[in-house]
C-alpha cells in the first residue's frame, strides 16, 4: 500500500465514520455489568459486533452517571480537544475499561486507544516531546484522568514478519512505533543502531493488525473475570458533538 492511497482510504474512512449517525443507541449492560460484545442472536453480523459505535455526546449521556465520572468525562473531553490541537483530526478511539462497565465502585479513569492519521509534515518525535501529558499515559492519567495510547494509521514499520509475530519482537516494535512512553532507557540503547537501520515503512501492515489484535484482546475482556464485554468506538473529528457533550455535562452539574 503506498503512502497517498493509504492516507485516502483512512481519509475517507474516518470522515464517513465522523459525520455519520449512530446505528444505534450504545446497548444496555448485561447483568453481569458489561456492554454486550455484540447484539442479536450470534456474533456474525459485522455491523452488530462491538466495538458500538457512537458520537461524545451519546457517550456522555450514558456514562455521566455520578460527578466521579462526570469529572472524568471532562478530562477526556480535554484530552480530545489537546490531540486535535496538536493536528490529530482524522482518527477514531476505542474507550474501554471498568469506565465502560456497570459497577458500585467509582472509576479511576478511562481506557482509550487512539488510532489516528498523520497530517502531511506531522513530526511525531517533536508533537510527542512538545506535549507529553497528552500523549503519556503515566501523565495523561494525571492530567486528564485518561489512560490514553495511540496507534498510527499512516505507517508501519519495516521489520522480519517472523520476528514481528513472536512476543518479544512484537512487544519491542508494539513499544517503538505506537505512542506509550517507549522501551527502558537500557533497551534503548542497545538497539539505537536497529532502530535506525530500520526505518517505519508502510511495508509491514502485519503490525497494524498485531496492534490492533491485541488492544480489542485486551479491552473485550474482564481482566478478572475473563468476561466477554463491549467496547465503544467514538470518532476523533466530532468539534459539534464535543461541544454538545460539554452542554450536557453542565447541564448535569447545574441540576445537581
Amino acid at each position: 500500500m503506498n503512502e497517498t492511497a493509504g492516507g485516502d482510504f483512512w481519509e475517507t474512512w474516518s470522515c464517513s465514520l465522523s459525520i455519520a449517525p449512530s446505528m444505534a443507541p450504545i446497548p444496555d449492560h448485561q447483568p453481569n455489568g458489561l456492554l454486550p460484545p455484540f447484539l442479536g442472536p450470534d456474533p456474525t453480523t459485522r455491523a452488530l459486533m462491538s466495538p458500538h459505535m457512537a458520537t461524545p455526546e451519546e457517550f456522555v449521556a450514558k456514562f455521566a452517571t455520578s460527578e466521579a465520572r462526570r469529572r472524568i468525562l471532562t478530562g477526556y473531553l480535554n484530552h480530545r480537544e489537546a490531540i486535535r490541537r496538536t493536528g490529530l483530526t482524522t482518527g477514531f478511539q476505542w474507550l474501554a475499561g471498568s469506565f465502560a462497565d456497570r459497577m458500585t465502585r467509582e472509576p479511576n479513569d478511562i481506557d482509550i486507544v487512539t488510532f489516528f492519521v498523520s497530517p502531511n509534515g506531522w513530526d511525531q518525535s517533536a508533537v510527542v516531546h512538545a506535549n507529553p501529558t497528552v500523549f503519556r499515559p503515566h501523565l495523561s492519567k494525571v492530567k486528564y484522568q485518561c489512560d490514553a495510547y495511540f496507534v498510527s494509521l499512516s505507517a508501519w514499520p519495516r521489520v522480519n514478519a517472523s520476528r514481528l509475530l513472536s512476543d518479544h519482537g512484537f512487544g519491542a516494535w508494539a513499544r517503538r512505533y505506537t505512542i506509550s512512553g517507549g522501551a527502558p532507557k537500557h533497551r534503548r540503547r542497545r538497539h539505537a543502531h536497529r532502530r535506525r537501520a530500520e526505518a517505519p515503512s508502510q511495508d509491514d501492515p502485519e503490525f497494524l493488525v498485531k496492534i490492533s489484535a491485541y488492544w480489542f484482546g485486551l479491552f473485550s475482556h474482564q481482566k478478572l473475570t475473563f468476561w466477554w464485554r463491549g467496547i465503544v468506538c467514538v470518532p476523533l473529528a466530532s468539534h459539534d458533538n464535543d461541544a454538545a457533550a460539554r452542554d450536557m455535562l453542565q447541564l448535569m452539574a447545574e441540576q445537581t
